[in-house]
């Protein structure tokens, strides 16, 4: 790394620090992402560095998932240190943020995965009126607790269930958009199934992890929204 550009991003850096010590994750978020933009990959431990005070920016400004995502990015550089033990910390068996009960991990692994595989078959990749939101939630929700109430879950590991998961998917319509903003029609229409994949297989990348828990991880809704 030029000299010129080591020092900008050593003020970037003492800035990001400095704000966050002042309660402005927002403004750390800008000065962080502006170091990793502008370090190399090569040097390793300066681009973890910056990717790790990211994702605390993250954290701060209530964005779990994407500071997750950028954990998980580091990670797969840097397969110790403080960004691994993060990481591991912060994330439960599906790669996806810890929300305390598995109960509520399993249902927002489940979710994000139903409704992520929905809007990717879709030329835009999101929802085009909230009416067609709604009915999608309500449908993921309606299946979530007929899956419960079969007793299927009960006992399993994550990689287990999440087998189960992408094995048995909800039926979703096809929605056509109605003129001038009308609402969306719904129209009946099965849902495609996914093969499921080795979750429990080392991933390729290398790091050493789970499948599922690296490369394999559910996007949250927020990453899936783009939010």
């Amino acid at each position: 790394m030029r000299k010129e550009t080591r020092a900008t991003n050593d003020s970037e850096f003492r800035r990001g620090k400095r704000d966050l010590a002042r309660h402005r994750p927002d403004l750390a978020m800008m000065h962080f992402r502006a170091v990793v933009e502008s370090t190399p990959v090569e040097d390793t431990r300066a681009f973890v560095e910056a990717m790790y005070w990211l994702a605390v920016s993250f954290f701060r400004l209530d964005k779990p998932e994407l500071a997750i995502k950028t954990l998980a990015s580091a990670q797969r550089i840097r397969r110790r240190g403080v960004v691994r033990d993060a990481y591991l910390a912060w994330v439960n068996g599906y790669g996806m943020i810890r929300r305390g009960k598995s109960e509520l991990d399993d249902f927002y692994a489940y979710s994000s995965l139903q409704i992520g595989s929905y809007l990717g078959k879709k030329r835009m990749k999101r929802f085009d009126s909230m009416e067609e939101k709604d009915i999608v939630m309500r449908i993921v929700t309606d299946a979530w607790k007929r899956l419960c109430a079969s007793g299927m879950l009960e006992g399993k590991s994550c990689s287990e269930k999440l087998g189960l998961f992408k094995s048995r998917k909800p039926i979703f319509p096809s929605f056509r958009q109605g003129a001038r903003g009308s609402g969306a029609r719904m129209l009946a229409g099965e849902f495609g199934t996914a093969a499921c994949l080795e979750n429990e297989a080392r991933c390729v990348c290398g790091s050493g992890l789970p499948y599922c828990m690296c490369c394999g991880r559910i996007p949250g809704l927020r990453e899936l929204s783009g939010g």
